[in-house]
C-alpha cells in the first residue's frame, strides 16, 4: 500500500515545478500564448513519440472536429492563458495553491481522446497573431530551459497520474492536486526565493489536510493484468 503514497509524492513534486519554472519563463518576457504552445507542443510531441512506440492507434479527430477544438480551448487554452497570465502577477507559490482548487482532469482527458493537437494549433495561431511567436530563440539560457524543463515536467507527471488512477483508483490519485500544492511553494521558496504571510499557510495547511482523509481503494490497490 506505500506504493501508492510514494508515487503520490513524487508526481506532485514533479508537476509542482512547472510552477517556479513558468515564472522564470514569464519573467523573461515570454508572452502567454508562446509559452502555451511551447508548453503544451513539447508535451504533445513527447506523449506522442511515446504512443508510437507503444503502437497505440490515435482517435480520429474528423468524427466530431468542433468538440476537440471546445474541449481544446475549453480545457487548454483559458484556463492556460489563466494560470500564465496570473505568474505575471502573482509569486508561484500563491499560484499553486489556487491551481489546487482546479480539477486536474482536463489534459489526461485531452491526451486520451486526442485533444492537445487542435489546442496547440490554435494557441500557435494565437500566438503568432499577437507577435508572441517569432521563431525559435536564437540562444538557450534559463528561460529557455525553463520552457523545456516546464513540458517536460508536465509530461512526465501527467503519466504518472494516469498510471497512479489505475493503481489506487481515480479519487485518491485526484490528491496530486494537493500534494503538487505544497510542492509548488516549496519549489518557489527554494528557486526564487518567495516568502508567505501566516495567512498564507494557514490556507495552505487547510488544503493539504484533506489528503489525510483519502485512502486508496483496496479494490483497486492492485496493477490490472494487461
Amino acid at each position: 500500500m506505500i506504493v501508492p503514497y510514494v508515487a503520490l509524492i513524487v508526481i506532485g513534486a514533479t508537476w509542482a515545478m512547472t510552477m517556479p519554472l513558468t515564472k522564470i519563463a514569464v519573467e523573461a518576457g515570454y508572452g502567454t500564448f508562446f509559452l502555451l504552445v511551447a508548453g503544451r507542443g513539447l508535451g504533445f510531441l513527447f506523449l506522442t513519440a511515446l504512443l508510437l512506440l507503444r503502437r497505440v492507434e490515435f482517435p480520429d479527430m474528423r468524427r466530431n472536429p468542433s468538440l476537440f477544438l471546445w474541449v481544446g480551448v475549453l480545457g487548454t487554452i483559458l484556463p492556460g492563458t489563466a494560470s500564465v497570465t496570473a505568474f505575471s502577477a502573482l509569486p508561484a507559490g500563491i499560484v499553486s495553491i489556487i491551481i489546487s482548487l482546479v480539477p486536474i482532469f482536463n489534459l489526461p482527458l485531452a491526451l486520451l481522446f486526442g485533444m492537445e493537437r487542435p489546442a496547440v494549433l490554435v494557441c500557435l495561431v494565437l500566438a503568432i497573431a499577437t507577435g508572441q511567436f517569432t521563431g525559435l530563440p536564437s540562444e538557450f539560457g534559463t528561460a529557455e530551459w525553463a520552457i523545456i524543463g516546464t513540458g517536460l515536467c508536465d509530461s512526465l507527471a501527467y503519466l504518472g497520474y494516469i498510471w497512479l488512477v489505475g493503481r489506487a483508483g481515480s479519487v485518491f490519485a485526484a490528491q496530486v492536486a494537493y500534494t503538487s500544492t505544497g510542492f509548488g511553494v516549496a519549489w518557489s521558496m527554494l528557486l526564487l526565493g518567495e516568502r508567505y504571510a501566516l495567512t498564507v499557510w494557514l490556507a495552505l495547511g487547510l488544503i493539504l489536510l484533506g489528503i489525510a482523509l483519502v485512502q486508496p481503494r483496496r479494490g483497486d490497490a492492485q496493477p490490472k493484468a494487461a
